[in-house]
Parts: structure tokens; sequence; C-alpha cells
């Protein structure tokens, strides 16, 4: 949900204390490990298109199918829980546990950038279809929605 001016800008991360050794003193970290921002699914498709370990199918394929996190995020956006990934559970933004960045305390955004990808989602299905999946281990296999629980409870 963020972007890339929110992630530059702002600060909303935690500096935890982490000893380093017996009898050494503590030290402070922060680390980002982060790749790129997308603005909407053609970029997110080029990506999986052109680099690293290319995707085949990864310019017609629906969003959901193409890696586990945006098999996560889209299934978000439906409603559904993703049961393709056991480490994850779908309770909303109430139910993550631990710091927040600052900025997703304000309801009012949270609802409008959630709202915004919903529409990037919606636009891409209306292109390329509906797709959702399975994904383990990034590797994603279609299902169909019939086969998932509109209730965030188990499978079918």
């Amino acid at each position: 949900m963020w972007n890339a001016a929110d992630f530059r800008q702002l600060v909303g991360g935690v500096q935890p204390n982490v000893k380093v050794g017996a009898g050494s003193s503590t030290r402070l970290h922060t680390a980002y490990h982060f790749h790129n921002f997308f603005e909407g699914p053609e970029e997110i498709r080029q990506k999986y298109n052109n680099y690293g370990e290319r995707l085949e199918g990864s310019l017609t394929s629906p969003l959901a199918t193409l890696h586990d996190d945006l098999s996560l995020a889209v299934a978000c956006v439906k409603g559904y829980q993703n049961i393709g990934d056991k480490k994850r559970k779908m309770k909303g933004f109430d139910g993550i546990e631990g710091p927040v960045p600052i900025l997703f305390q304000d309801v009012d955004l949270r609802r409008e950038r959630h709202n915004n990808f919903t529409r990037i989602v919606m636009g891409d299905e209306q292109k390329y279809g509906t797709g959702l999946a399975v994904c383990n281990s990034k590797v994603c296999k279609r299902i169909n929605a019939s086969d998932i629980a509109l209730d965030f409870g188990e499978t079918k």
C-alpha cells in the first residue's frame, strides 16, 4: 500500500535493540530489503516478464497467478482466505500484531489506498480475466473461486 514517495518521505519504522553477543552492548538496527514500487499491473507484468527468473505467460495471466504475494493481495481485495499460504491470517488492519507505519494509522488513508488497489485489480481482471491461485514456494496453481470460502474460513 506504500508508494515510492511514502517510503522515501515518511518514518514509521522501529529500531529494535539487538544483543550482539554475550557481554556486548546493544546495537540499534533498521534495515529494509525493498525492490520496486509499481503504479499499476502493467509494470508488475513487465517485471515478471523481463527480470530475474522470467515467468512465462506473465503478460497475459491474471495477477494472482503470478506470485504468492500477488495472490494474497488479490485475495484480500476479493475477501477470500488465501488458502495457499498458511503463514498469514487475513484479519484486517486491526489484526496486525506489532508496530505499523504511522501513515497507515489513518483510517481514511488506508481506505483510499485499499480502494485504489481494488480498482487496479478489477481493471486488470476486466482485461486478463479473473484468476485466483494457490501459491507455495513462489509456484502458483490457478484455482476456481467456487473452491474458496468467502467468510475467511476453511476451504469447501
